[in-house]
């Protein structure tokens, strides 16, 4: 399966939900690829990545905002990353970010996406985290 078959392409999901819905995406989700998760602060990219991160066995899941990069071992190794603080594309070198861009051992869960400017992988699929009302989230999927 591909995500671009993934359905529906927008929907509206509490936060205690997340869960559910990152298990529907399980089965688009293949080592190599690259997700983009697009947000305001708060809205709710580092729940949903934990949540998908348990499904897959990892634990202690945490915001990578400091430490740009957490990689969580389990069926699937998943790398996440955080881009809000870097200032520019160069800065990305710094982290060695074409070992994520081609994550051959897992997936590579991105947040702040927009940051990779010209070094986004064309086509990459993005799930965009928008407030709906306090508890819920209307998370859509697009590509770049």
């Amino acid at each position: 399966m591909n995500i671009s078959d993934f359905q529906p392409k927008e929907q509206v999901v509490t936060l205690g939900a997340l869960s559910e819905f990152s298990a529907t995406l399980i089965p688009f989700l293949s080592k190599g690829m690259v997700l983009g998760l697009k947000g305001d602060m708060g809205a709710g990219k580092t729940t949903f990545v934990s949540s998908l991160a348990a499904h897959y066995g990892a634990q202690n899941v945490s915001s990578p905002t400091f430490a740009l990069v957490n990689i969580y071992e389990g069926d699937l190794r998943i790398y996440h990353l955080d881009l809000y603080r870097l200032e520019d594309e160069a800065s990305l070198f710094s982290i060695d970010i074409d070992r994520y861009l081609h994550p051959h051992d897992g997936i590579s869960l991105i947040e702040w996406p927009e940051r990779l400017g010209r070094l986004a992988p064309v086509g990459m699929p993005v799930l965009s985290f928008a407030y709906d009302a306090e508890e819920s989230r209307r998370v859509s999927l697009l590509t770049t």
